[in-house]
């Protein structure tokens, strides 16, 4: 069922509005009134994670978990205070009706919830976990964050693969990751138990990056397991009819293929997930632009940073990879499967709808 947010004349109050309660110093300087407002005229009911419509309680609880967090929220996130719309438009469509989905089912379940994030660089994974964490351990929950990326090969192994295969001339497509332990820190997880959580720095190296020590965990309620590809599985019908750009050269086809073969050994970790949530840009080339943006930011904070032409073969060998339109865009249609969101991300990477 899509639910669609149309623009309105109420976005400019709306604009307003944020703007002024950004400017509150204190969760407590919210008032009832001004919490009604918000709710009402963003209408979060038309954006919740739920085919079914929500009583105005829920939203007064929502109003109620951003006033509880507000002072954790407002330190971490700057735009906060000074009203950036597409954080408080993602803040409404998607953190807090996702928070509150997520805390329903933690009572539900006698196990950790296991939320599986797929998104590209840009769309928000880093940031929706942390504010998932900061949201819901306001309100008791024990929140654990894992990344694809923290399950990296080391530098030594990674050297080793590259000379088997010089095409893995950067960490991340398939291939690249320690299986056996993300697949033993999500068994720990989802039992309950203790465990060491792997860890990946990618600054060492000279930015090729390796692991460093684990970090003990305690029992946890809820699992957020994000990475670029998680939750993709491998195409039983390869080749494609057509091939998408970038992939153009026989040479792009094979290595797509093998990263498809790839992809088959990363299944048995997806299948601990409750849900999957996936963040999809609109366009899959944004990626680019915001890649850009980052690096551009990046340069003027510290003079150094990858020239365009760098970036843009830096993303095209991801795309060449695991292209989006191969295997993000078969996952985000429309099917029965309950256990799986899509979060639309605009260009201004807020969330634009969300589909279940």
């Amino acid at each position: 069922m899509p639910l669609r947010w149309k623009p309105s004349r109420l976005d400019l109050e709306v604009v307003k509005l944020a703007s002024s309660i950004a400017s509150l110093e204190q969760a407590s300087r919210l008032s009832e009134e001004e919490l009604q407002a918000i709710a009402q005229q963003w209408r979060l009911a038309e954006t919740a994670l739920t085919v079914s419509d929500r009583s105005e309680a829920n939203w007064h609880i929502q109003a109620e978990w951003l006033r509880a967090a507000w002072t954790s929220l407002s330190a971490h996130y700057p735009a906060l205070r000074t009203g950036s719309v597409a954080f408080w438009k993602t803040l409404w469509r998607l953190w807090l009706p996702l928070a509150q989905v997520l805390a329903e089912q933690i009572q539900q379940q006698t196990q950790p919830v296991m939320l599986g994030v797929l998104g590209s660089q840009g769309c928000g994974k880093t940031t929706l976990g942390q504010v998932l964490t900061l949201l819901l351990q306001q309100q008791g929950y024990r929140v654990c964050s894992l990344s694809l990326d923290d399950g990296y090969l080391s530098y030594r192994d990674r050297s080793q693969l590259q000379q088997q295969d010089p095409r893995l001339i950067w960490r991340g497509p398939p291939g690249t990751h320690d299986l056996a332990v993300l697949q033993q820190a999500l068994t720990h997880l989802r039992s309950g138990q203790p465990t060491l959580l792997p860890r990946f720095d990618k600054s060492l190296h000279a930015g090729a990056g390796d692991r460093i020590a684990p970090i003990a965990m305690e029992p946890v309620d809820l699992v957020i397991f994000e990475g670029w590809f998680v939750g993709c599985r491998s195409d039983r019908h390869w080749p494609p009819t057509s091939w998408p750009w970038p992939i153009e050269t026989l040479a792009d086809q094979e290595f797509a293929t093998d990263c498809n073969q790839r992809l088959k050994d990363y299944e048995p970790l997806w299948t601990s997930f409750d849900q999957l949530l996936i963040l999809r840009p609109q366009d899959f080339r944004w990626s680019y632009d915001w890649r850009l943006q980052a690096e551009q930011e990046l340069q003027h904070q510290r003079g150094q940073g990858m020239s365009a032409e760098a970036i843009a073969t830096f993303v095209q060998y991801f795309w060449k990879a695991l292209h989006p339109q191969l295997f993000i865009e078969p996952l985000c249609q429309a099917s029965i499967d309950s256990k799986k969101w899509v979060a639309a991300i605009g260009a201004d990477h807020a969330v634009t709808q969300v589909l279940t």
